[in-house]
């Protein structure tokens, strides 16, 4: 039986080598690859710059999944967790809902506008008869 000599490796250790390179280089790309989830503060306002308060934002992933939802606050501000890339999605009746894609990296807060929205009527004319009294 032979003993390694300075520098050379037993056939297990060889063979487990470059097994474990493998797994140590993959384990590398697949931290770098995954999202952190952070929080996304921002405001809401209206396009006279006030507040909009209780506006219903959600966050959610390019493909729409639902990553989290809430609503402003009472002074327009929202704090919510997602992950990078994502879309912040703001509604409230009377505007028109807002799309923005999420800031990367430390962006604080974030500032949705919120257009308002078209009035709209509809006045509907029928013709009918009624006898006037005389």
């Amino acid at each position: 039986m032979s003993s390694p000599r300075g520098g050379q490796r037993t056939g297990v250790a060889r063979i487990l080598s470059p097994v474990f390179s493998l797994f140590s280089a993959f384990a590398v790309l697949l931290i770098a690859s995954t999202a952190a989830a952070a929080d996304i503060a921002g405001e809401i306002l209206d396009p006279s710059g006030h507040a909009i308060p209780r506006a219903f934002v959600r966050i959610v992933t390019d493909s729409g999944t639902e990553l989290s939802a809430g609503f402003a606050d009472e002074t327009g501000r929202f704090v919510l967790t997602g992950t990078t890339p994502c879309q912040i999605d703001v509604s409230l009746s009377g505007f028109s809902p807002a799309t923005i894609p999420c800031p990367a990296g430390n962006v604080t807060p974030v500032v949705v506008t919120l257009a308002l929205a078209p009035v709209r009527e509809a006045v509907i004319v029928s013709a009918t008869r009624t006898d006037a009294p005389l």
